[in-house]
């Protein structure tokens, strides 16, 4: 949701009215102004108190952008995120932490404003010196003489050169049928920018000339200087069931985008491609998506890894982002896909069907899945007994996903139902070396099963197929 420059600081929460911790409407204009924000940059919002430069930051930066606020104070944290969503600022992302340290995992910044420094001021201006991208700003909010100091210190130590405008605000007030100017604080904005000289940009990979895939051109470039985006599905684990046109692309991208796994290069989809990737010549991008139920997280680390990859498109490279299975299947790649449509339009993506793991299971089994008017339900879930019931009463096959964390609830209601004997129990299937087949389950109840297993159900029926 866009706001006019300038929103009055009454539409934010605050502790106290008038006298909040708020980077008042004129200052705010003023430092913004400084900021130069563009559409898709990132900036860090260092002690957002109210959020409220965060949230207009957030208007000019547009949905391509993102804005990281830190705050230390847990009740202003609070206030800010409530602020965030009043204003519908679903590109703010509101930490409650101290900085420097909760800056550590967040991506370079375009831009830095620095509203609060708990005395901290030069550590944070050198801080920032470190981590801006080239052409980047930091403008900071001052307010005492002894932190001006310390901050222009900081800002010639790293040899930036810097800016100081003294704003002195008196709003009117009435005063029984007349009017006076009541003062506010005396402001200090300080306002730097990174040379593009000042750090060097960050090679980039070359492409596979050799490739027996796309062209040079057509995998590494498309219209306006983007590189295109590739979503491959690379089947349930065995590396040979990578489709030809998915084993082509990845051979041919000079940056291939991987889920992390909980150790650097032990992500399962990277386990099935990494022989067919040459690190040499190809960048591997490790993104993080968290297997949690905090949306907010999983939003933050959507958009983290967007921007990622967006930087890697923007600079003409293109990118083939890898998941196991199929990419529009349970995946977390979807997310991915989604934001990434959204924040840029003209990105061309392509996305690579894979072989979903219960298809691979079946196979394995000999275990058809459907024949003429069979039902067929796949299933990531399920409530209690009563709803496994329904769900297995309903249909002729029913493939159970991920199924480890709610294996007894399906067990109980096969028992019930007297069709234990129906289920088949599949754990990594294709994976060389780690694969399970499991035909009886009737002694699995109350089993740890490991996270990638599935189950499949089908009716025994009497009639001749």
């Amino acid at each position: 949701m866009r706001h006019p420059l300038g929103i009055p600081d009454d539409r934010f929460e605050q502790r106290t009215i008038r006298r909040g911790l708020i980077t008042k409407q004129e200052v705010r204009a003023v430092s913004l102004a400084k900021l130069a924000l563009r559409p898709g940059d990132i900036v860090w919002d260092i002690g957002t108190a109210t959020g409220s430069v965060a949230i207009e930051a957030a208007n000019l930066v547009g949905p391509a952008g993102w804005v990281l606020a830190v705050e230390k104070n847990a009740e202003d944290a609070a206030i800010a995120r409530r602020n965030v969503e009043r204003f519908g600022a679903t590109n703010v992302t509101v930490v409650h932490g101290r900085a420097p340290e909760v800056l550590t995992d967040w991506p370079d910044p375009d831009a830095v404003f620095i509203g609060g420094s708990s005395g901290s001021i030069a550590d944070l201006v050198r801080l920032a010196a470190g981590r801006l991208r080239p052409r980047g700003r930091l403008v900071a909010n001052v307010v005492t003489l002894e932190n001006l100091q310390q901050c222009l210190v900081a800002l010639r130590e790293v040899g930036w050169p810097s800016q100081i405008v003294l704003l002195q605000v008196a709003r009117s007030r009435p005063i029984l049928d007349l009017t006076r100017l009541e003062a506010l604080d005396p402001v200090y904005v300080v306002a730097a920018v990174r040379d593009e000289a000042d750090g060097e940009a960050a090679p980039q990979p070359e492409g596979n000339s050799g490739s027996s895939g796309p062209s040079e051109e057509d995998v590494r470039r498309s219209g306006g200087g983007l590189g295109r985006f590739y979503g491959l599905g690379v089947g349930p684990g065995d590396p040979e069931l990578i489709t030809i046109k998915a084993h082509r692309i990845l051979a041919a991208c000079p940056v291939v985008a991987v889920p992390k796994g909980r150790r650097k290069g032990d992500g399962f989809a990277w386990q099935v491609v990494r022989q067919y990737v040459d690190p040499t010549r190809q960048e591997v991008l490790e993104l993080d998506f968290p297997m949690t139920r905090d949306l907010a997280r999983v939003e933050t680390e959507v958009r983290r890894n967007t921007l990622t990859v967006l930087r890697r498109l923007e600079a003409g490279l293109s990118v083939a982002a890898v998941t196991e299975g199929d990419p529009f299947f349970y995946s977390t790649f979807v997310h991915l896909y989604n934001h990434l449509r959204q924040v840029n339009p003209k990105v061309e993506v392509e996305v690579v069907p894979g072989v979903s793991s219960f298809l691979a299971a079946a196979a394995r089994l000999g275990f058809p899945l459907g024949l003429r008017d069979d039902r067929l339900a796949v299933v990531a879930e399920v409530g209690d007994v009563e709803d496994a019931r329904r769900v297995l009463e309903g249909f002729d096959t029913v493939v159970f996903l991920k199924v480890s964390a709610y294996f007894d609830t399906v067990w109980s209601a096969l028992e019930s139902l007297g069709r234990l004997a129906d289920a088949r129990l599949v754990t990594r299937v294709s994976v060389p070396g780690q694969e399970q087949l499991v035909h009886d389950i009737r002694g699995l109840r109350g089993h740890d099963l490991d996270y990638f297993s599935l189950l499949l159900v089908r009716k025994i029926h009497d009639r001749h197929r």
